[in-house]
């Protein structure tokens, strides 16, 4: 999985978050699938790729998406797990504040909302640990998986001024990250016509892709990747329509701006009705010369 979007040209195919076709997703191997295998129980609500069978199995119990249910109703739902149907993994999916900051802008007066929300449900979940005496036996843990940053409608590079697209396969957008497969014989034509052609857009051959990335050894990376400034977005004129959205997810692992987003303040939220033992958040933060993980108690 390198995007939600991506081309993956063994298959000449396409993947979008919806598919659940199992040769998308048997390249890795997620932990309900390592706990099964172990002869554990696990189970997931709404989490990605647990509607999808992995090496013929699934977790032991699942629920595919559906996100008109209440957080709390997810909540009470693997908590039921744990009590009665004996899991010893369970992962919960909570689609928010993501889909309020790409909606609103993750800066909006509607996301700060959305986090005080959050944070009712992590007190709601410490409550129930609690209430149902789960508080000393169940290890928690609260992971993000991208920043954000906010859109800008002026800020839009429609490639399609520099390249003929007819030279391209496929071309996957994702807001400010692009991945380019050129058609055959049609690599060095694209990355030409591309490479220092706007201030904010910058354009990589795979095999020159930074290794600090991480983001390189797989078939399904562009041939060529474009990346562009933060607050900025490269698409194709087809897409210019749909292009906007005002909260872009951060594209890249080097950048540090986004720390600036996280805060939390255990001594004004619910956070601190957590024992040290209990819950966990875990951050990596990428810069062009370190790279170091904060795992941060409370």
């Amino acid at each position: 999985m390198i995007s939600n979007y991506m081309y993956d040209p063994v298959y000449e195919e396409e993947f979008w978050p919806s598919n659940k076709d199992p040769k998308w997703w048997s390249q890795g191997e997620p932990i309900w699938i390592t706990a099964v295998k172990q002869n554990r129980r696990s189970g997931g609500i709404y989490w990605p790729g647990t509607e999808a069978e992995i090496d013929g199995m699934h977790a032991t119990l699942w629920l595919p998406f559906n996100k008109s249910v209440l957080f709390r109703s997810r909540l009470d739902a693997m908590l039921d797990w744990f009590l009665n149907e004996d899991i010893d993994v369970g992962l919960v999916y909570i689609n928010e504040p993501d889909a309020a900051g790409h909606k609103f802008g993750p800066n909006s007066a509607e996301v700060g909302e959305k986090v005080k929300e959050m944070d009712e449900i992590v007190g709601y979940l410490m409550d129930r640990l609690a209430e149902t005496g789960l508080e000393d036996s169940l290890n928690v843990f609260i992971v993000s998986d991208h920043g954000m940053t906010n859109q800008i409608q002026e800020q839009i590079v429609d490639i399609t001024e520099f390249v003929n697209m007819s030279l391209i396969k496929s071309f996957q957008e994702n807001g400010a990250l692009c991945h380019i497969f050129p058609s055959d014989g049609h690599l060095e034509d694209i990355y030409t016509a591309l490479k220092d052609r706007h201030e904010h857009m910058h354009v990589y051959k795979r095999e020159d892709i930074p290794d600090s990335w991480h983001y390189k050894n797989h078939r399904r990376i562009g041939r060529i990747l474009v990346l562009m400034d933060e607050e900025w977005t490269c698409t194709q004129v087809t897409q210019l329509s749909q292009a906007y959205r005002r909260g872009l997810n951060d594209h890249n692992n080097y950048t540090i701006n986004f720390v600036s987003t996280i805060q939390i303040c255990p001594s004004h939220s619910n956070i601190e009705k957590v024992k040290a033992k209990q819950i966990s958040f875990l951050f990596t933060i990428h810069h062009h010369d370190r790279t170091q993980t904060l795992h941060l108690r409370f």
